[in-house]
């Protein structure tokens, strides 16, 4: 919802590249949209360094929106 200030562009991008955050849900029922700092929108920052898994990737589970790989995220 944008309402959680934990995150900015820098931090994300670290946790991702520590490999402490590889993969993120974004959107409908099963996910929520991520929070942000400010301006920043997780939404926005996923979308743009991070790959969407094909739903035909995640096998029998069913998330109820999108799963983001970021395994090589800029």
């Amino acid at each position: 919802s944008g309402s959680d200030p934990i995150l900015n562009a820098a931090s994300l991008a670290q946790l991702v590249k520590d490999g402490t955050v590889r993969y993120f849900l974004g959107g409908g029922n099963g996910g929520g949209g991520f929070g942000g700092q400010g301006n920043f929108n997780v939404n926005t920052w996923v979308a743009q360094n991070c790959t969407a898994v094909p739903a035909d990737e995640l096998g029998s589970a069913s998330t109820g929106g999108q799963v983001y790989d970021c395994a090589g995220a800029k």
